[in-house]
């Protein structure tokens, strides 16, 4: 955006921000805390609002992601202490992220998209059996077009 790829002539009425689940990388590899990606997306945030002051802005939350077999969000219970699921983090980004745009200006506004792609296993308390089907995202960070 601060190297011309918000063209001046694009203007559009609302501008929807669907980013930052690649920020989080895969926990083997090098990437970015949940502080680091929450200001990432302001940053964008407040560039938008920069060069088009008048823009309605939707963020839409850091859509869920696996790392765990079966597409689970958290991992088995005796390795949580060792280790925060990027699913943990992304809850972290995507509740800021909301007290952000409900404490900002009228133009800022965020919808969570989470309860589109988790769903609950049968028999499991809330949060233990949460996980991503694989028909919604068949490698469990991208959505699948069936």
């Amino acid at each position: 955006i601060q190297n011309g790829e918000m063209p001046e002539k694009l203007n559009p009425t609302i501008w929807w921000l669907v980013i930052g689940t690649n920020d989080f990388g895969p926990l083997d590899q090098p990437h970015c805390s949940p502080d680091v990606v929450y200001m990432g997306i302001l940053r964008v945030v407040q560039e938008i609002q920069l060069h088009k002051p008048d823009a309605i802005i939707v963020i839409n939350s850091i859509l869920p992601r696996s790392e765990e077999d079966e597409g689970n969000l958290l991992p088995p219970q005796q390795e949580r202490k060792k280790k925060l699921s990027v699913y943990q983090g992304i809850l972290e980004v995507n509740h800021r992220l909301e007290l952000y745009a409900s404490s900002h200006a009228k133009n800022i506004h965020y919808y969570d998209a989470t309860s589109l792609f988790v769903q609950q296993r049968p028999n499991t308390e809330k949060g233990d059996g949460q996980y991503i089907p694989e028909s919604l995202m068949s490698d469990y960070i991208h959505p699948t077009v069936k």
